[in-house]
């Protein structure tokens, strides 16, 4: 016998011009899917180009797209903001003490947050890429933050029990 999710694969033919169904329990994986294949057909066919932004000096931990830019941050402190057009770093953005290690845009894309190693988050103004809050109050890393809704989440490690 074969269970649903046997099933359901079985019925899928993902192609070109399949329709995803945003009202499909399932449309995000779907979505996911179809865009991983259409990505592998673009490499496999050489529609795709690669380029290297050079100016980190540690690991780049994430990244995120903002509008013609791309914004990465890096365990070397900093979050860099590339043109894509250009393919330049048009600014570096400091204050953190130790590395970053989430990055998450506001849904009308005005603010930045950065976590960091440092216990602190910062909140980025993205009209001209300026810090307006150092938020401290957790006692050690940032391992990720998080917009949801309109407000901020951030995670940190609880320390283990003795």
């Amino acid at each position: 016998g074969s269970s649903d999710d046997d099933m359901m694969m079985e019925d899928v033919q993902i192609t070109d011009d399949s329709p995803i169904y945003l009202n499909d329990t399932h449309s995000s994986w779907l979505l996911a899917f179809k865009h991983r294949k259409q990505v592998e057909k673009n490499w496999s066919a050489g529609k795709c180009t690669s380029n290297n932004l050079v100016g980190h000096t540690d690991w780049v931990t994430c990244t995120i797209f903002h509008g013609k830019y791309l914004i990465s941050a890096s365990w070397d402190a900093t979050i860099k903001v590339w043109d894509l057009h250009t393919q330049s770093c048009v600014v570096t953005l400091t204050g953190h003490t130790a590395g970053i290690n989430s990055l998450d845009l506001s849904a009308n894309g005005k603010i930045l947050l950065s976590a960091s190693l440092d216990g602190t988050l910062r909140v980025w103004n993205t009209d001209k890429f300026t810090c307006s809050a150092v938020l401290e109050g957790h006692k050690d890393q940032l391992s990720h933050v998080a917009f949801l809704d309109a407000h901020a989440t951030s995670l940190s490690p609880s320390p283990s029990p003795s």
